[in-house]
């Protein structure tokens, strides 16, 4: 006599989004951008997608003020991400960053006033995050 016999086999998939052959379960970066799923989850962007990458944030940074031929108050640039890459641009003549120290400091010379100018404000930090992201800051 012939008997059936029926089994159920349960094959589970595990989700592997970056395709890196790692199971999101397991992965601590399961879209492969670079940010971990904790960092991202504190940060309110996706871990499941690439496309969405936390901003790297540049700490505050105080507006300062000086007298014409007087230097400023040193300024330490930090951002809330480590690994970022700290550039400095369009300082104003005599105002120089030391990346190796993260340090903005030095006696700005304006040359360029016009008119009735009374003050210049300079654009002159950016932070940039492992997924390129850009945050610009004003020093007055």
């Amino acid at each position: 006599m012939d008997q059936k016999i029926t089994k159920t086999v349960e094959i589970t998939v595990q989700r592997d989004t970056d395709g890196d052959g790692i199971p999101d379960i397991t992965d601590t970066d399961d879209d492969g951008d670079g940010y971990t799923d904790l960092e991202e989850s504190a940060k309110g962007t996706d871990p499941k997608d690439a496309t969405s990458k936390p901003t790297t944030g540049i700490s505050p940074i105080a507006d300062q003020t000086v007298v014409e031929s007087n230097p400023i108050n040193e300024i330490t640039v930090t951002t809330d991400d480590p690994s970022a890459t700290i550039t400095v641009k369009d300082l104003p003549t005599g105002v120089t960053y030391d990346p190796s120290t993260k340090k903005i400091s030095g006696t700005p010379s304006v040359t360029s006033w016009t008119g009735n100018d009374e003050t210049k404000d300079c654009t002159c930090n950016r932070g940039q995050g492992p997924a390129n992201n850009v945050v610009t800051r004003t020093l007055r």
